[in-house]
């Protein structure tokens, strides 16, 4: 977790020391995976060609609840989290929450990521703005997805009938992003949360 949270912290500095803090936690070929599934394999010299040319415009990154960690091969985990970023894009400033997942290889030499996917990211998303609620009791688990849509791959875990959950509720929003009390973060259909309860702050 460390190591990710690292190379997120990262993403504010310029892109000299960007590539300098970074260039020790990556396994190479590196790859990199945008929310619409196109990904590119990157050499230790296109990675840093990348890096460079990418301008600094994140203001504030903020880690939501704690990441995930599950083992998926015998020196490979992954690594689930979400952040809140306020950057400025084409003069313009964006806020929102970005979803991202990091295969990290445990070896002798220290943790290496070899993959980073950013799964899902929601602009208006504010900081500091959470109700306490329940998942509605239907007598059935929801899904807890990774991004807002409800594709058969992006399922983060199971949340049971009745249990509290914080909710960033955005109005006209049908997909909203939670946590549970665990720190598990993702998307859950409006649908699946009973509103009829006042909220907690």
């Amino acid at each position: 977790k460390r190591q990710v949270q690292d190379y997120i912290a990262a993403e504010r500095s310029n892109a000299g020391e960007r590539v300098q803090s970074r260039s020790g936690m990556l396994e190479f070929s590196f790859r990199s995976t945008r929310e619409n599934g196109n990904y590119r394999v990157l050499s230790e010299r296109d990675w840093r060609e990348w890096e460079m040319e990418r301008s600094v415009g994140v203001q504030r990154l903020q880690m939501i609840g704690q990441p995930q960690v599950k083992s998926i091969g015998d020196d490979l985990v992954r690594v689930d989290c979400a952040v809140h970023v306020n950057a400025v894009e084409g003069g313009e400033n964006w806020e929102g929450v970005s979803m991202r997942s990091f295969d990290v290889r445990i070896r002798d030499g220290g943790p290496r990521i070899r993959h980073e996917r950013l799964l899902a990211a929601r602009e208006g998303i504010k900081p500091g703005q959470w109700k306490k609620l329940r998942k509605i009791d239907n007598g059935g688990r929801s899904n807890l997805r990774s991004s807002p849509t409800t594709r058969k791959n992006n399922i983060v875990g199971k949340l049971d009938p009745s249990e509290t959950i914080h909710v960033w509720d955005q109005e006209g929003e049908r997909w909203l992003f939670v946590r549970t009390e665990n720190g598990l973060t993702g998307f859950l259909h409006r649908s699946q949360i009973d509103f009829s309860t006042p909220a907690e702050g």
